[in-house]
């Protein structure tokens, strides 16, 4: 069964009184935990010797374990959880849970207090409306220049800037009027509607769209193209390592991607220290233990509810 598990795991618990080993402050709570692995992170030191995994568990020790030809870690320390609805769970040891703590004394802020972390363009036919070889159809049917959009996606962001491996542009038939998304006469864009109609039975088969009241062709999640000038943070949903890119001129961002867009003037200074934090290996080790949520290929996920509570410097501090 285990074998055969992608990310299997068993939570043994035992509930207690809130005056029985339990602290709650605040909508936060916190608990003593004991918890083992087989993952080492790349451990290559020594280990102990054990007979069973419950021989570990019993032992008063922590550290790295030994049983035939597994290895395992074992830690102890503090489980903390919010009260609410929707809080996050972080398992830290004591020297973690202070480091922790130390972060969180010394912020002033969180990416949440400045912005809204939204998520990008869902548009549940991508191989429809996202090409990189748009110029190799046919002139009939070659979507006009005006509605293709320079994309941003998981596949050519890179911490800093954008690389030039896949130069995605999307089909994006909207634009904003009074700071509200409106569909593009299509009647004024024949290649692009020829395009659109050469892929109808595909995008016909998306009913959800129809039934919402919008037009067959429309793209399912297309965002408020409002927003699409202001300055903003992109960032892909599943990475090994942070890649927060800065963007001004524009570009469209994907859904498997989130952004942060400044709206004001004096914002963007926020965005840039938002930028360094997020791109840094200190903030790295701070995901890892608060939001410790890592696929089993070792990849981090960047949900909106995580960066979200990324903890901030005061913006008029000398080191920011």
């Amino acid at each position: 069964l285990f074998e055969a598990a992608v990310l299997p795991a068993i939570l043994i618990g035992k509930k207690k009184s809130k005056t029985n080993g339990l602290h709650a402050t605040h909508h936060q709570s916190s608990a003593r935990f004991s918890k083992i692995y087989e993952d080492l992170n790349g451990y290559k030191g020594p280990f102990t010797s054990a007979i069973s995994i419950y021989d570990i568990l019993e032992s008063g020790k922590q550290g790295y374990f030994k049983i035939g030809s597994r290895k395992y870690k074992k830690s102890s320390g503090v489980l903390r959880f919010s009260t609410l609805k929707g809080g996050l769970w972080c398992m830290l040891t004591k020297e973690e849970h202070e480091w922790v703590k130390e972060i969180e004394r010394n912020s002033k802020t969180t990416v949440g207090d400045h912005f809204k972390v939204r998520v990008g363009i869902k548009t549940t036919a991508d191989p429809v409306f996202i090409k990189s070889d748009w110029e190799a159809l046919p002139s009939g049917i070659k979507p006009e220049r005006e509605l293709l959009k320079t994309l941003i996606s998981q596949e050519n962001i890179d911490k800093w800037k954008l690389n030039q491996t896949e130069n995605l542009r999307v089909l994006y038939p909207y634009t904003s009027s009074n700071k509200k998304r409106t569909l593009v006469d299509i009647g004024e864009y024949p290649k692009a509607y020829a395009y659109l109609c050469s892929n109808e039975k595909r995008l016909k088969a998306r009913e959800y769209v129809a039934r919402s009241g919008r037009q067959w062709f429309e793209i399912w999640v297309p965002q408020n193209p409002y927003l699409w000038p202001f300055p903003k943070l992109v960032f892909p949903d599943i990475s090994s390592s942070p890649r927060f890119y800065y963007d001004e001129e524009g570009k469209i961002v994907n859904g498997n991607c989130y952004w942060i867009s400044a709206t004001k003037e004096r914002e963007r200074d926020i965005l840039f220290l938002i930028q360094g934090v997020s791109n840094s290996l200190f903030m790295t080790k701070y995901h890892d233990l608060v939001f410790n949520n890592k696929l089993y290929s070792g990849k981090r996920r960047y949900f909106s509810q995580y960066v979200e509570n990324y903890p901030l410097p005061d913006i008029n501090s000398t080191g920011s």
